[in-house]
């Protein structure tokens, strides 16, 4: 992979985790709890499994 493709899929996902750490503050804020969980998918690319992660965001009682 070539280092402009590298730089954008780092930028990417940075831009990514800045948005779900925003929201994950907001649902904090807001009396929400959050978990998250990584799993690996079925998908693979080249036989290494692609990781997915699981945001369920929901209020106590």
């Amino acid at each position: 992979m070539d280092e402009e493709t590298i730089r954008k899929l780092s930028d990417a996902v940075h831009e990514a985790a800045g948005a779900l750490n925003r929201a994950m503050a907001y649902a904090v804020q807001g009396g929400l709890r959050i978990d998250i969980e990584s799993e690996t998918s079925q998908m693979a690319v080249n036989h290494h499994p692609i990781p997915i992660l699981r945001v369920h965001i929901y209020q106590e009682r």
